[in-house]
């Protein structure tokens, strides 16, 4: 029995190429599992999160693993992310990120003007703009925020947004 030389490099390739996007699917964060996202957030919406002012922010509970911060960082421009700490498993932190106005600030605020989230847990306080860490807490390498895609609709502070996980 002979193998081809290309026949078993092609094979071997395809293998490569399933293991490669293997790893890049389990690199996006170990803790984290992905939950399929489908939420829009209408005109109203808006309104009532106060999302249609630039460095505004708010949490939409019931969304994602542990409820979603969506940040508004320009004029029509929105960012989302999962409100679950990434550096650890659901099951080994059962509280959310919550939001905080400075990255030295201790208080929970649940109002609108915030930029910063801070894990309970592990301390480490991640900027809503970036979703990268800004302050670290007990973690050596934490990761970053777990992000959403957003497709914003609408002209001139009348925005309606689709946040969607792929």
């Amino acid at each position: 029995h002979t193998i081809s030389v290309s026949a078993f490099l092609l094979n071997r390739s395809s293998d490569l190429g399933l293991w490669s996007c293997e790893k890049e699917r389990r690199a996006r964060n170990p803790y984290l599992g992905e939950v399929p996202i489908n939420l829009d957030v209408t005109e109203l919406d808006m309104l009532r999160y106060r999302l249609q002012s630039i460095g505004n922010s708010a949490f939409i509970s019931q969304q994602g693993l542990r409820g979603i911060f969506v940040t508004c960082y320009g004029e029509g421009r929105y960012l989302a992310w999962e409100a679950a700490c990434p550096n650890h498993s659901l099951d080994g932190c059962y509280s959310r990120l919550y939001s905080v106005k400075t990255p030295t600030e201790e208080a929970n605020y649940e109002l609108h003007d915030y930029t910063y989230v801070r894990c309970s847990c592990c301390h480490t306080v991640y900027s809503l703009t970036t979703g990268n860490p800004f302050v670290l807490g007990n973690i050596a390498k934490p990761y970053p925020l777990l992000n959403y895609n957003v497709t914003v609709s609408g002209t001139s502070g009348k925005y309606s947004l689709k946040i969607r996980n792929n």
